[in-house]
C-alpha cells in the first residue's frame, strides 16, 4: 500500500490482485523468498481481468531488483545517505534564489531574522508590495525623501538617508563598503566579503542592523510614532551589534 514499486500503490492499480491476497498488511519482505515474488492467494487466479492484471503485476515486479539486506532510511540529499540536520539547510537554500549564509545566522535575534528573511522574500510591506497587492495608501512615494515609489531597494539602498547611514556605517568598520543596488548585491559582497569566520559573523551582525534600523526608522515615519527618530539610526546600529554579538556569540 506504499509507493514504492516505481511510485505507484500497487493496491490501486490492480484491485483485483490485492482483493485475492490473504495477508493485505504485509511487507515487501514478506513477498520476497529465494529471490523471486512469492503471494499466498485465497484461490487461484481466473480469467478475464485477473489474468490481465496479473500479468501487467509481473511484469512490473520483473523491473523491481530486491536485496536480503536489512532495510534503512536513506536521505538522498547527502552522498552518504545518512541524515544530518545541516542538510536540511541546504535543501532550503536550493529552493531560494538568495545568498546562502546570512538568515542561518544564530547570533541574530530571531525577531529580526524573520524581518531580515522577509526581506529576502520581498514580503515586506513596503509601498511597492501594497500597490501591487492593490491596497490604497494615501502616497505610494518614499515619504522620507519623497522623490520615488518605494519599494525595498529604495528604502535600504538609495534613499538619501539610507545612502548617508551606509557611508557612516563604512567608516565606522573601517572597511570601503561597495554602492550595492539590491538586497541580492549585498550578499553576494557579504558571501565572499572576509575568509576570516569571527570577521564575516561581525559584518553580518553589523549590515543587517543596519538594515533593521532603516526599516524601524521607516516605519516611524509611516506611522508617525516619533520613537525613532533619524539620530537614533547609528546608535541603534552599534548598540544592537554590539548586543548581538557579545551576548550571543559564545554561545553559538
Amino acid at each position: 500500500m506504499d509507493r514504492w514499486c516505481q511510485g505507484s500503490i500497487l493496491r490501486d492499480l490492480f484491485t483485483y490482485i490485492f482483493y485475492l491476497d490473504e495477508n493485505k498488511q504485509c511487507l515487501v519482505i514478506d513477498k520476497w523468498h529465494n529471490n523471486e515474488w512469492n503471494c499466498n492467494r485465497r484461490r487461484p487466479v481466473r480469467g478475464g481481468i485477473e489474468v490481465e492484471q496479473l500479468d501487467a503485476l509481473n511484469s512490473l515486479l520483473a523491473q523491481v531488483s530486491c536485496s536480503n539486506l536489512d532495510e534503512k532510511w536513506c536521505w538522498t540529499i547527502t552522498s552518504d545517505q545518512f541524515f544530518p540536520a545541516s542538510s536540511i539547510r541546504v535543501l532550503l537554500d536550493r529552493s531560494m534564489d538568495v545568498c546562502r549564509n546570512t538568515y542561518w545566522n544564530k547570533v541574530i535575534p530571531s525577531k529580526v531574522l524573520n524581518f531580515f528573511l522577509r526581506l529576502l522574500l520581498n514580503r515586506l510591506p513596503d509601498k511597492k508590495n501594497l500597490q501591487d497587492r492593490n491596497i490604497s495608501c494615501s502616497s505610494y512615494t518614499c515619504l522620507d525623501c519623497g522623490f520615488t515609489l518605494e519599494d525595498a531597494n529604495h528604502v535600504f539602498f538609495h534613499c538619501p538617508t539610507a545612502t548617508h547611514v551606509w557611508s557612516c556605517i563604512t567608516m565606522w568598520v573601517c572597511i570601503s563598503l561597495p554602492r550595492w543596488k539590491d538586497l541580492l548585491d549585498l550578499m553576494n559582497w557579504l558571501a565572499s566579503a572576509s575568509p576570516n569566520p569571527k570577521k564575516s559573523l561581525v559584518l553580518h551582525c553589523v549590515c543587517i542592523a543596519t538594515l533593521w534600523s532603516i526599516w524601524r526608522f521607516r516605519n516611524d515615519i509611516v506611522f508617525q510614532t516619533g520613537l525613532f527618530k533619524k539620530s537614533y539610526i547609528l546608535d541603534n546600529i552599534f548598540v544592537s551589534s554590539f548586543d548581538w554579538f557579545y551576548a550571543r556569540y559564545f554561545f553559538v
